[in-house]
């Protein structure tokens, strides 16, 4: 769940960020896990006789790599959920170190989709890219690279947002592609 968060500094400041929220609004945030779900209450204050605001909930699935997660759907308090997809994706970091050869592959976990609460859509492709790993220049022939890892930028975002048109005299329900 929090592997998106880059280093534990990152999670930190969310934490102390939260803290000093809820210290100004005299509210309480209390976090319960159950198997791949978190569910998070929000109450209006830190007693044991608090009134429970709202509660969200975030869903969270196995990967293919042991012990990590992905977050696979939001519940905000109200509303329909929010659900993510992805694409595992092996990725190769290549490296000679002097007469010897160094190969090391890793898994990439790529958002291929989210399915928003008015059920438009957002999908996301990405290419394959050959990088340096000792230069940023982005003039470098990819095929002259000897020290290098395989970089995944997204390359297209597309949003299927569902609309109504007139035509004809009658509204019809029609998908937008933006």
């Amino acid at each position: 769940f929090w592997s998106h968060l880059h280093c534990n500094r990152d999670l930190d400041l969310a934490l102390t960020n939260l803290h000093n929220h809820m210290a100004l609004t005299g509210r309480s945030v209390r976090f319960s896990y159950l198997g791949g779900s978190v569910t998070v209450n929000v109450y209006d204050s830190d007693s044991d006789l608090a009134t429970l605001l709202f509660t969200w909930v975030y869903n969270t699935t196995e990967t293919s790599v042991s012990g990590k997660r992905k977050l696979i759907s939001v519940q905000p308090p109200t509303g329909n959920a929010i659900y993510y997809s992805y694409e595992e994706r092996q990725s190769l970091l290549h490296y000679e170190i002097g007469n010897e050869i160094a190969d090391s592959s890793f898994k990439k976990l790529l958002l291929t989709g989210i399915t928003h609460p008015t059920q438009a859509i957002s999908s996301y492709t990405y290419t394959n890219r050959k990088r340096s790993l000792v230069s940023d220049d982005p003039t470098i022939n990819p095929s002259t690279i000897e020290d290098y890892y395989m970089d995944t930028p997204l390359s297209t975002r597309q949003d299927s947002v569902p609309t109504r048109e007139l035509q004809s005299g009658y509204l019809v329900n029609v998908t937008a592609i933006e």
